[in-house]
């Protein structure tokens, strides 16, 4: 019993790992949109 949830809490954490960095993933991203059209703004 013990074991069976040492299991899930490992798979638990790793499901958060994978949240955490897809979340810092999406606003890398949207900084990148943002930098693009201040760049692109100063071109124009």
């Amino acid at each position: 019993m013990n074991k069976k949830t040492t299991i899930s809490t490992k798979s638990f954490h790793k499901k958060r790992l994978k949240e955490l960095r897809v979340k810092k993933l999406e606003q890398k991203m949207k900084l990148n949109i943002l930098k693009r059209k201040k760049i692109s703004n100063k071109d124009g």
